[in-house]
């Protein structure tokens, strides 16, 4: 039984759409054809999983509902799943026999459920068959047995080293589908021990690939470890549903079968993936903000600074100036006293706001 999914939906509602979109990040391949007999038949060899979303009148689904049952009798191994209110579940169950369901579901669903009985009746095991053995690279205990626990429910067999030294001992005596690297080991580091592996003489992972585990993300960092020759890299505390991707990435595909427990790790979850989202920022300063110029218009700093208020109007204390600048404001005598030019040593601002409610400098 393949993956493939018929969703049958008449309204095209956000929910339905949500849900489309769920079961194809959990790789399943779903058509999705209105309640309508012929618009069924007109669909290129059938999947043996029918999902029924149920919105609005039961009648317009009555057609679709008795020729699915048809299709069901004919084929013992397709799945027939009911999805709607407790009404409309009830109703369909008046058309189809309850015996031919394989599972009803109330709106709105719980994914993950869904997921789970799919799985079950795929009869499918998170990356079952085939031997799989991955070597956990790292000098910290604690480190070690995160990675590993993480990895305890995709069933592949764990070894740890916790030194370069060690790693290559386990390399030359074993051969590993996917090794996961720490960067930062005393003696050899993740680096010297990837090209020490690529090299090895008599090695069994000389082509094996290599994941980079390290505590820096960015763009730098992708690029280092990119030119090191690293097939992937990851931010440590690693993210489990981060590293279940990467593993499945990158082991052999005959080694690998999907499951819901692995689905759930999108495709945006990959090597190229932004490890963390950005986080919003905003600088506040009773001076002058010490970041430059460049980087705050970049990445759109927004920058609150003081406002000062005179006689003249209110001034916002956020552009500095040098000493010369200040002599100058003093000399001219065109704004204020010498004594309230020294107040305000480091800042000239021109009045952004003609007008606006008074805010006395702190």
């Amino acid at each position: 039984m393949d993956r493939r999914i018929l969703f049958i939906n008449e309204n095209k509602s956000f929910l339905a759409g949500a849900m489309i979109q769920s079961l194809t990040d959990a790789h399943f391949d779903v058509v999705s054809v209105q309640p309508d007999v012929v618009e069924i038949q007109h669909v290129y060899h059938l999947p043996d999983i029918f999902i029924v979303y149920l919105e609005g009148d039961i009648e317009i689904f009555s057609g679709a509902l008795r020729h699915l049952q048809k299709l069901v009798e004919d084929k013992s191994s397709r799945l027939l799943y009911l999805i709607g209110n407790h009404t409309e579940v009830l109703e369909a169950q008046c058309i189809v026999p309850n015996s031919l369901v394989a599972a009803t579901f109330e709106r709105p669903v719980i994914i993950k459920d869904l997921l789970m009985h799919l799985s079950a009746a795929l009869d499918l095991s998170n990356m079952t068959g085939g031997r799989k053995r991955i070597l956990i690279v790292d000098d910290n205990d604690a480190n070690l047995l995160v990675a590993s626990k993480l990895l305890r429910e995709t069933k592949v067999q764990v070894d740890t080293a916790q030194s370069g030294l060690e790693c290559l001992k386990k390399t030359e005596a074993s051969r590993y589908d996917l090794i996961l690297m720490d960067h930062l080991m005393p003696e050899m580091d993740g680096i010297e021990c990837l090209h020490a592996i690529r090299s090895q003489v008599g090695g069994l992972c000389t082509r094996t690939p290599v994941v980079a585990l390290t505590a820096n993300a960015g763009s730098d960092s992708q690029s280092l470890y990119a030119k090191e020759g690293f097939d992937a890299y990851l931010v440590k505390p690693v993210n489990g549903a981060l590293l279940e991707a990467c593993v499945l990435k990158l082991l052999p595909e005959e080694l690998v079968t999907f499951s819901t427990v692995a689905a759930e790790a999108p495709e945006k979850y990959r090597l190229e993936q932004k490890h963390k989202e950005r986080t919003p920022l905003l600088v506040t300063t009773d001076s002058i903000s010490d970041l430059p110029r460049e980087l705050v218009e970049k990445l759109h700093i927004p920058v609150l600074p003081y406002v000062v208020h005179t006689e003249r109007g209110d001034f916002l204390d956020g552009i500095e100036t040098d000493s010369d600048g200040v002599l100058s404001y003093i000399k001219d005598g065109q704004h204020q006293a010498k004594d309230d030019a020294q107040h305000f040593l480091h800042v000239t601002v021109p009045p952004y706001v003609q007008s606006r409610k008074q805010v006395p400098f702190r």
